[in-house]
């Protein structure tokens, strides 16, 4: 489903290099395209700004509709693009989506879908601070917003169901990205676990550039050692398996 129907751009962007181009992704991918002067009914929901003055940030402020900048900086901007030889239609609504507080999909499987986290997600089933759901929210503006990557719910496509969590977090013990999982009791032993951190370990060597993710778990865990060793054989990305980890929560 997309959510970008209407893109709203300065007069004046129409010189900008490479703009062109992003236009006409746009275009491809069924999104209408307006200029300002156009005068192009907005609706928030649908709907972002490509702006290069004051005045149409201020417009799309006081309109509630989320806007991107070009070469300069603006409070509640989304982005400020340098350049437009890289913007697709999918990242102008990924910018749509965080303002309107809609979760990024990671990746999709067969039989699971790895999105972002959201306030109303249900993750009773998992102790400690998943269960929060203020939690949830604060983590989902934060981490996402600032880093790009985090912890995701991993959905279970035919049921709709959220059936565990897994992502990527800065790792405490090593320099660089550390992978974690966790999937609920009813659906162990199914083949989730490395349906999904398989995607998510083709995410972060595709999107996120990785050359190498961390994969820290307990020597007497064996069913999370075997995972590690088949993401270790099967992935393009250098997992490096440590065996030193401890859960001293309980």
């Amino acid at each position: 489903m997309r959510y970008l129907k209407r893109v709203i751009y300065d007069d004046g962007l129409i010189t900008a290099e490479d703009f062109d181009e992003l236009l006409k992704a746009l275009r491809s991918a069924g999104v209408e395209v307006n200029r300002v002067s156009d005068g192009a009914v907005a609706v928030p929901s649908d709907t972002l700004f490509i702006c290069m003055d004051k005045s149409t940030c201020d417009t799309a402020r006081r309109s509630g509709i989320a806007f991107i900048t070009y070469r300069m900086d603006e409070k509640d901007s989304q982005c400020i693009v340098e350049g437009f030889e890289e913007l697709t239609a999918d990242f102008c609504e990924k910018m749509l989506m965080r303002q309107t507080g809609r979760p990024w999909i990671i990746a999709q499987t067969d039989r699971l879908i790895i999105r972002e986290l959201c306030a109303d997600d249900e993750l009773g089933m998992f102790s400690d601070r998943w269960g929060d759901r203020e939690y949830i929210k604060r983590y989902a503006d934060c981490q996402y917003r600032l880093f790009g990557y985090g912890i995701w719910a991993v959905i279970k496509r035919d049921e709709d169901v959220i059936i565990g969590k897994a992502g990527l977090f800065n790792s405490e013990l090593h320099d660089g990205l550390e992978l974690g999982y966790e999937i609920a009791a009813g659906y162990r032993r199914q083949g989730f676990a490395y349906e999904a951190c398989s995607a998510i370990c083709g995410y972060a060597e595709r999107v996120l550039e990785a050359g190498r993710i961390f994969v820290t778990v307990s020597s007497l865990n064996t069913a999370s050692v075997r995972l590690a060793g088949k993401l270790k054989k099967a992935e393009n990305i250098d997992i490096v398996i440590s065996l030193d980890y401890t859960d001293d929560r309980k």
